[in-house]
């Protein structure tokens, strides 16, 4: 039971820590649309 948690909690994590990344790389990538877009 204790095994099942653990692993279900580090399987939250990592995709939480992938949602941030795909999160971060998109705003990234709007900023240097709308910055070329503006320039």
């Amino acid at each position: 039971m204790i095994e099942w948690e653990d692993e279900s909690v580090a399987t939250q994590d990592k995709l939480t820590k992938r949602l941030i990344d795909t999160v971060a790389a998109v705003v990234l990538v709007v900023i240097v649309v709308a910055g070329l877009f503006f320039a």
